[in-house]
Order: structure tokens, then C-alpha cells, then sequence
């Protein structure tokens, strides 16, 4: 009878002692899992955050571009002595020194204007009767077929009648 109550008493003391080992350990999982809890909220509070500002970062850029390339565009294609140069320059093809003049001004104006925006490729300046010809700021007085930007000319096919500038 004695190993009888032994065995029964060391099985009252190890579940004494599991209940005393379970509280703290109890205690730490709940204060664990509450930690979760608190990080995981707070992580995604932060995250959130991180993307409206990311997302109102990337939209005060796209509103800054969109505004410099009105105002270029703008700038470009209102200034009348500048329109009548880029005109006879696409049409005349340097028949005189004053041409040749005419398109390097042209060309400064434009490589000047691509230059100070990073965010600008080219300029491409078309006449409609100007038999695929274009003034590119990057490539100077080319055919349009055989320049780099010739989707540029597909793209602007629609917009033949408008008066001011297209920018794409």
C-alpha cells in the first residue's frame, strides 16, 4: 500500500507543481499574445499611413509634371516668333545661313528646356504640312520614320486639328 500512495502522492505533487509552473507561464502567453495584438494593429496603422503619404507623394509629382509640361508646352507653342521660326525651319531644310541660325536657337531653346526637367525625355515639334518631318530636341531635324520617337507621331495622328500643344 505504500507504493500505492507514494505513486499517488508524487502524481498529487506534479500536478501541484504544473498548475504552479502554469500560472506564470499562462500569464506570459496572454501577455504575448496581446503583444501580437498590439504590434499587428500598430503595424498596420503604420503602413497605411506610409502609403497615403507615399500615394500623396507620387500625386503632387504627377500634378507638378503635368503643371511644368502645360506650362512649357504653353510657353512653346504660344511665343508667335518661336512658332514661326520652328515652322520655317521645318520647311525651308537650311536653304540659307539664316535657317541654319534659326534651327540652332531652336534646337538650344529646346535641349535648354529638356535639360533643366529630368523627368523629360524630348520635345517634338510637328507641322501638319510638313512631310514627316519633326524638330526633336534629342535627334535635331529628322524624318519622323526613322527616328527613335516615331510612336509619338501615331499617338498625335487624332489631334492634327487642335490649336495649341499636345503633350504626351
Amino acid at each position: 500500500m505504500s507504493r500505492a500512495w507514494a505513486s499517488q502522492y508524487r502524481k498529487r505533487i506534479n500536478r501541484r507543481h504544473l498548475w504552479m509552473a502554469f500560472i506564470p507561464t499562462s500569464f506570459f502567453i496572454v501577455l504575448g499574445v496581446s503583444a501580437i495584438f498590439l504590434s499587428q494593429g500598430y503595424v498596420s496603422r503604420e503602413l497605411g499611413s506610409l502609403a497615403d503619404k507615399n500615394l500623396r507623394r507620387v500625386g503632387d509629382a504627377v500634378d507638378l509634371f503635368f503643371g511644368e509640361a502645360d506650362s512649357l508646352a504653353l510657353g512653346l507653342s504660344t511665343d508667335p516668333e518661336l512658332a514661326k521660326s520652328m515652322r520655317s525651319v521645318i520647311k525651308a531644310r537650311f536653304e540659307t545661313i539664316d535657317d541654319l541660325k534659326a534651327f540652332k536657337s531652336i534646337q538650344s531653346t529646346l535641349g535648354t528646356a529638356v535639360n533643366s526637367r529630368p523627368y523629360l525625355y524630348s520635345i517634338l515639334v510637328s507641322v501638319n504640312d510638313s512631310e514627316g518631318l519633326v524638330l526633336s530636341s534629342s535627334e535635331g531635324l529628322v524624318r519622323m520614320a526613322a527616328s527613335e520617337d516615331r510612336e509619338w507621331l501615331a499617338l498625335a495622328a487624332g489631334h492634327e486639328s487642335d490649336i495649341r500643344a499636345w503633350t504626351k
